[in-house]
């Protein structure tokens, strides 16, 4: 985790030590997925989240088990799932490699509809942070999950808890609009 956590800050460590090509990359990978999978002890299953995370600039596009894994397994506390929906959101950062592929990851393995489904019924704190991925995969978003997108969108406007942030509110602003628009892939509008 410490060095996972190291990397996400030090490109030379990045360079170095965890190449998306190298064999000790391809080993502590797997070791996260298998843990994060088994799920026998939950706060091991937090660390192996929060390591994906700081680590999600090492996944390359057609590695998908990692965002399957994070998607497609319910989390079973809260914690896992406020720690998912966090290592969710590395992987969507405009300043890493593959943004828009693991959208379209997120959207495949049906995690509009979980995301959806946190925004109306968990604590707020997890309800923001699934606000957030909302908003960043919304362009990839297809009917007839576009409509309920969209109405969730619209639902969380008129929650003042999640509209306080500049920076959510710009992003919830930009997601409703897209959705409103005709589908177009991301890269035609322009958007990061």
């Amino acid at each position: 985790m410490e060095i996972a956590a190291a990397a996400e800050n030090n490109a030379e460590l990045r360079r170095s030590a965890l190449s998306s090509n190298s064999p000790a990359w391809k080993y502590v990978g797997d070791q996260l997925l298998i843990k994060i999978t088994d799920k026998a002890d939950p706060e091991l299953v937090i660390i192996c989240i929060k390591a994906v995370g700081s680590l999600a600039w090492a996944f390359v596009a057609t590695e998908t088990r990692m965002m399957d894994a994070l998607v497609g397994f319910p989390q079973e506390t809260e914690d896992e799932m406020f720690e998912a929906c966090i290592a969710l959101t590395k992987f969507l950062r405009p300043n890493d490699y593959f943004p828009h592929d693991f959208s379209k990851q997120i959207v495949r393995v049906g995690g509009a509809m979980q995301l959806i489904q946190l925004l109306y019924f968990e604590r707020r704190i997890i309800q923001i942070r699934a606000l957030a991925l909302i908003c960043n995969i919304a362009p990839e978003i297809e009917e007839p999950t576009r409509a309920e997108m969209l109405t969730a969108l619209k639902w969380a406007s008129n929650q003042s808890y999640m509209t306080q942030g500049e920076t959510l509110n710009t992003l919830l602003q930009k997601a409703k609009s897209r959705l409103n628009l005709p589908h177009q892939s991301r890269g035609s509008r322009g958007c990061p």
